[in-house]
């Protein structure tokens, strides 16, 4: 079992959080399927310089996002973590 099949069996106390969680998922996997054919269509209009550009956008997009919204986990360990989300540490994975 990978650990993303782990993470996502984890039991959240906030059933939204676990909807929130799978519907970033499943944005991800959109952007990585989608992503090849977007930089192809930009490659033949834009040339390397505009995929390059629009490339770099996308990713300070995302640093920003993370800044804004990340959690700092610095110094902290996992158990800690789980405590200030609220999740229960010990709960077993296999939970379905």
């Amino acid at each position: 079992m990978s650990l993303l099949d782990r993470l996502d069996r984890i039991p959240l106390s906030d059933l939204g959080a676990q909807h929130r969680h799978r519907d970033v998922q499943r944005l991800g996997r959109i952007g990585s399927i989608t992503a090849p054919a977007i930089i192809g269509f930009f490659a033949a209009a834009l040339d390397f310089a505009g995929v390059f550009t629009m490339t770099t956008a996308v990713l300070l997009v995302g640093v920003a996002v993370v800044l804004m919204f990340g959690l700092s986990t610095a110094g902290q360990s996992l158990e800690e973590l789980s405590e200030r989300r609220g999740l229960d540490a010990t709960a077993s994975p296999d939970v379905p």
